[in-house]
């Protein structure tokens, strides 16, 4: 190993220590057909799926855009729409969920806009930003944490009033219902102006916040008070937009075509901490300086790390590596080539490429004959690198 490897690797070394496990996409993708997205771990929902009362109601991709950000040029945001008559058929939900069981304690913040649209239709939507590991009815194995808005609260009983909920689930029983959890709702309207939702999951106890004030803090059952709600599996993040109906509780009464649409800037979790809310906008505006659209270092594996110092924006996929193949996309502005070099844990160079900037923004590496473990690639152009850690499973 040369001195100027031994050197790299120390620095990449000692920066991994250093780094925070932490998962953030600022949603900058071109439509729900970007490769880009399945690429980082989203499953955006296409097919008929639960909720959905009187069977399986069609989820779409459809319903799923991605639109300019009004106040930051460049940056983009996540739409999730709901497209429904007063019939039953007529019903089509959205909802994106990251495919992976990753995440259990730390925080989670998003930064989210509601639709108060079916306030007036009279449907029941349910708009909601959640971590979840779905277990069958009845299964201690349940873990859910939620933030849910129903602008037409057709879960209040006689009071139909505008309902923020935040609910922490141990487990529910389908039939007859028997939930086992914690909730607490709010009658206001949450639709007027963006919301940062952020919540924790640490030392026993799930705590919610709305614009950085306490929201609730759940820590046992609330139908027996002993039992402890806290989640005991890994979740997913996801986000949905759906809409609560049956026969008993129908649809808004007009035949019209109606649509509501919930929006979402921004994700961030951050692995065993509990940050406040102007710590977490620091975060998301760190990775916007640094021009990082998304990050995962969960498991020890990351899609993008981006040194602070250069405006290179290069992306791994898949990453933690599965198969005979390595993709290496440029996401930045630089024109010019990219040079590439893979090295070992060991700091050994074990391949070389170079990406030529007139062809394509992508590069495909075949690593079938390296062995599993750990490496180090630098794309290089001019006089910036950035170093991008993974892992060959």
């Amino acid at each position: 190993m040369t001195r100027c490897q031994l050197l790299i690797l120390c620095l990449i070394c000692s920066q991994a220590l250093l780094a925070q496990v932490e998962f953030f996409d600022d949603f900058n993708y071109s439509s729900s057909d970007d490769t880009l997205i399945e690429n980082f771990g989203w499953n955006l929902l296409d097919e008929p799926n639960w909720p959905g009362q009187n069977g399986p109601v069609p989820y779409t991709k459809d319903n799923v855009n991605f639109i300019d950000n009004p106040i930051a040029p460049g940056d983009k945001m996540i739409t999730l729409s709901t497209q429904t008559t007063n019939q039953l058929s007529d019903r089509s939900f959205s909802r994106i969920e990251y495919s992976e069981y990753l995440f259990l304690d730390g925080v989670y913040a998003a930064r989210v806009l509601f639709d108060n649209a079916s306030a007036n239709s009279q449907d029941g939507n349910v708009e909601t930003f959640y971590t979840i590991f779905n277990a069958p009815s009845g299964d201690l194995e349940h873990a859910e944490c939620d933030f849910e808005y129903l602008p037409y609260n057709i879960w209040g009983g006689s009071d139909m009033t505008n309902t923020l909920y935040a609910t922490t689930w141990e487990s529910y029983i389908l039939s007859p219902w028997l939930p086992t959890n914690a909730s607490t709702g709010v009658q206001d309207d949450f639709s007027g102006d963006w919301k940062i939702l952020l919540f924790t999951v640490l030392d026993d106890a799930v705590t919610y916040y709305v614009d950085g004030e306490l929201f609730a803090t759940h820590t046992v059952d609330d139908q027996d008070g002993t039992s402890s709600v806290y989640p005991d599996n890994l979740m997913q993040i996801s986000f949905a937009n759906w809409i609560w109906s049956n026969n008993s509780l129908p649809l808004g009464p007009s035949p019209d075509w109606r649509t509501s649409t919930m929006q979402v800037d921004w994700v961030y979790h951050q692995k065993g901490v509990s940050l406040t809310q102007a710590e977490v906008l620091d975060k998301v505006n760190d990775f916007r300086t640094a021009s990082i659209f998304r990050k995962n270092s969960m498991n020890e594996t990351s899609s993008v790390q981006q040194n602070t110092n250069t405006n290179l924006s290069f992306e791994l996929f898949p990453n933690p590596g599965l198969g005979n193949t390595l993709t290496i996309v440029n996401q930045s502005t630089q024109a010019d080539d990219a040079h590439i070099k893979i090295l070992d844990s060991k700091g050994d160079l074990v391949l070389e490429k170079r990406m030529e900037s007139q062809h394509t923004n992508q590069l495909k590496v075949d690593v079938s004959n390296l062995p599993k473990g750990l490496y180090f690639i630098t794309c290089i152009v001019d006089d910036q690198a950035q170093t991008i850690k993974w892992v060959l499973h």
